[in-house]
């Protein structure tokens, strides 16, 4: 910073000085700061981009592979919180810095019960359930308990009956794309005033079952009104309810 003296003095840029006002006084300075250049070759710099722009791939691929469950409820946070999951199961890798990616993360299993909708899944709907990888039988699957309506379904006041999925998806979080998605549907439009049990069942998704790959699901409760339109999205509630390496 320097003061302009002399009789002519300019406010703005002029060649490589800018020319300024601040207390009365006229000031000269030259432009500071680093080019973009001058910050990518910094290491640690270099390293943090690198790594925030795989983690942010891996988030697309998650929320690709589960769109399905995504799409039907609503979370204006969903980005950031999964951003922040995967971040910390990233960290977990052994690779060094600037290298680390979801995929190598040693806990990536820490993602089941992770909430997909803003709304909690325990607030509607009291529910007993399994989910595991099947590599035998390459499916993914998710064994569910009776089901009394009446009584484990928590609906909100304008629902007349509800449904409810599992999505699963087989995803390379190395080259980030989707190998393999399904859907099933275990219960449809169901009265949620219903007293007769739903009898249990193990829900199955078939796979590719291609090695290193990893493996999500989510569960979804969906509601309708008595002419079988859906309620607004943010009535259903979903969360992962299967994550783990296929290897």
């Amino acid at each position: 910073m320097g003061r302009q003296t002399g009789a002519v003095t300019f406010t703005g840029r002029f060649g490589n000085m800018v020319g300024y006002i601040s207390d009365g006084e006229n000031l000269v300075r030259t432009p500071g700061g680093q080019t973009k250049s001058q910050i990518m070759s910094n290491p640690r710099t270099k390293a943090n981009v690198d790594e925030f722009g795989l983690l942010q791939a891996s988030v697309g691929t998650i929320r690709l592979g589960l769109m399905r469950a995504i799409a039907k409820t609503r979370n204006s946070k969903l980005q950031g919180q999964l951003t922040s999951k995967l971040s910390t199961i990233r960290n977990t890798s052994t690779q060094p810095k600037g290298e680390r990616t979801v995929a190598e993360g040693t806990n990536f299993g820490s993602l089941q019960d992770f909430r997909i909708s803003k709304r909690a899944m325990a607030s509607r709907f009291a529910l007993s359930f399994n989910a595991n990888w099947n590599k035998a039988t390459s499916s993914a699957e998710l064994a569910v308990l009776d089901i009394n309506p009446a009584s484990d379904v928590f609906p909100p006041s304008s629902a007349a009956k509800f449904s409810y999925s599992f999505i699963a998806a087989e995803v390379d979080l190395i080259e980030n794309r989707i190998i393999q998605s399904g859907m099933a549907v275990h219960i449809d439009k169901q009265d949620v005033t219903a007293i007769t049990p739903i009898a249990g069942v193990v829900i199955q998704i078939p796979l590719s079952n291609t090695a290193n790959t990893h493996i999500i699901g989510a569960q979804l409760i969906e509601f309708f009104d008595d002419n079988d339109a859906p309620l607004g999205i943010q009535d259903n509630a979903s969360i992962i309810s299967l994550a783990t390496k296929n290897v």
